[in-house]
């Protein structure tokens, strides 16, 4: 869905009009009690819509609970988010696990739903956060940095369950929506970097790059 070049990230009109089309694209059994305002009860099938942090828009999140659709969505770490972690000991963190249940090596994930203010996303919001070391390149932030890991964040309304790794489960299905981003990666054959008119004063076609700043490493915890 093509958009003008300065459309804001978190525009709700655009991600809803989106989401209408995409639900207009499935079979109708797919569809009903997913219309605006229908009663939970008329669903037949259950729908999941996961997004990064640009989904994260009260315009957005409170569309799909109106559609009867559950949430995953990215969220900012912001000063909200990093007091929690904060207060977080040792013992409030679970191990993150992989798609096949394996413990996923240095990775970690908690529920921070009774440390931050989540009225505002509706009822039954829940926040949990993920830690794991950087992989190559990774941007980050300072407080990860004197924290030594990479955190990310997201808000959803999935239903508590009994499973004691349901926090754990919720993170990996997040984690799974960023292959759309390496995807769309793939697929866009445009941009700075792979224009043939791309000349850059610094650099000529064939120079190796420019190194990179040194970044820092995770640490204990």
């Amino acid at each position: 869905m093509l958009r003008p070049g300065n459309a804001g990230a978190n525009d709700a009109e655009d991600h809803l009009e989106l989401l209408d089309e995409v639900l207009a694209a499935l079979p109708f059994d797919y569809q009903v009690g997913h219309e605006p305002g229908d009663d939970p009860s008329l669903i037949r099938h259950h729908i999941v819509v996961r997004a990064d942090s640009a989904g994260a828009s009260l315009g957005f999140v409170g569309g799909l609970v109106e559609a009867n659709i559950e949430y995953s969505i990215g969220h900012q770490v912001n000063s909200q988010v990093r007091e929690a972690l904060l207060l977080f000991q040792e013992e409030d963190w679970d191990e993150a696990i992989e798609t096949d249940g394996r413990v996923r090596d240095g990775a970690w994930v908690a529920e921070l739903t009774g440390l931050m203010d989540l009225s505002r996303w509706g009822e039954g919001a829940r926040s949990s956060v993920g830690a794991s070391g950087p992989h190559p390149g990774a941007q980050l932030s300072m407080f990860d940095c004197s924290e030594g890991y990479r955190h990310t964040c997201f808000i959803t309304n999935a239903i508590e369950t009994e499973n004691d790794a349901a926090v754990a489960v919720l993170e990996l299905r997040h984690r799974g929506h960023a292959r759309v981003e390496d995807r769309v990666r793939n697929w866009k054959d445009c941009g700075y970097r792979t224009s043939r008119l791309h000349r850059s004063p610094r650099t000529s076609p064939g120079s190796p790059p420019a190194s990179s700043p040194a970044r820092c490493s995770p640490g204990p915890r």
